[in-house]
């Protein structure tokens, strides 16, 4: 456990979701990125789309918005796939 500014605990598996949740970030962002390096390819349009698919998802102030695990799990293994499609 650690505490916050104002002294409340906060749980070692909290800290694990937020890791989970940055690395899931920056493997959008770095599929992003390789989608802007190569614009119009068949890559890139295909990330755009699945970042767009994502995206939606989500709603300004929607903080209950929950994923199911395994919907975690097949975007993983989606943007990865999305990744490896630029090398």
């Amino acid at each position: 456990s650690n505490a916050t500014p104002d002294g409340q605990l906060v749980p070692s598996v909290e800290f694990l979701r937020i890791t989970a949740g940055l690395n899931d970030y920056r493997y959008l962002l770095t599929l992003g990125r390789l989608a802007k390096e190569k614009p119009g390819t068949p890559a890139a349009q295909a990330a755009e789309q699945l970042i767009a698919r994502r995206m939606a998802a989500f709603h300004l102030g929607d903080r209950v918005r929950s994923f199911k695990p395994e919907e975690w799990r097949a975007l993983r293994q989606e943007v990865g796939r999305a990744i490896e499609a630029f090398q």
